[in-house]
């Protein structure tokens, strides 16, 4: 997604970020809507 770029600066651990970084926003992301959903009910 990024190319050769290496936007946070770890060199060989950048792939394995960005996938902990998509990881935690699904999760971050999952967790406002559950609480939309409990407020909403």
């Amino acid at each position: 997604m990024f190319g050769t770029m290496e936007p946070w600066g770890y060199g060989g651990y950048g792939e394995f970020h960005l996938i902990v970084w998509i990881i935690f926003a699904i999760a971050l992301v999952a967790g406002l809507f559950w609480r939309l959903w409990l407020l909403r009910s």
